[in-house]
């Protein structure tokens, strides 16, 4: 499957914005953590979505239809389980993750590794959950790495 959508950087004028190096830029953009932020609010004006608050913190992308969607960045790697069953001290609940899975529409899926030019793919629940079944994701955080995951957004 083709990306829905290729979000743009300039690195010089993100640097100038905000008064770092080209190197902090390019260090920053490769941490979904730091991003993913930016990257929701960007989601949102080309997609023509809205943006609303989630129970744990975060926020969901919410289409014209009603339909959700969660962004989800690829690094190293990319987790599909819902930001309270990750960190120290929390574990996966498979019947968690079902419901998790069963209150979206889906997943937008940003390679951040390709950064400045971010390809974002449109994943669904079911899908998240055919290859959980299919035990092509960790059973524990329901992730997989990059070349994997990429090799099956090809195949969508």
């Amino acid at each position: 499957m083709n990306p829905i959508v290729t979000i743009r950087w300039d690195v010089d004028e993100v640097a100038a914005a905000l008064g770092i190096s080209r190197e902090h830029v390019n260090e920053m953009f490769n941490d979904g953590r730091q991003v993913s932020w930016l990257l929701n609010r960007r989601l949102a004006r080309v997609l023509n979505m809205h943006l609303v608050p989630t129970d744990g913190g975060g926020v969901k992308l919410v289409g014209r239809k009603g339909d959700t969607w969660i962004l989800r960045c690829i690094t190293d790697d990319a987790k599909f389980v819902p930001s309270s069953m990750l960190g120290t001290g929390r574990h996966f609940d498979a019947m968690g993750f079902d419901a998790h899975l069963a209150n979206l529409t889906g997943f937008i899926v940003a390679d951040l590794k390709s950064f400045p030019a971010v390809p974002c793919w449109n994943v669904s629940s079911l899908t998240i959950a055919n290859w959980y079944e299919a035990k092509l994701l960790s059973e524990t955080k329901a992730g997989i790495k990059r070349f994997p995951l990429l090799s099956l957004l090809e195949k969508l």
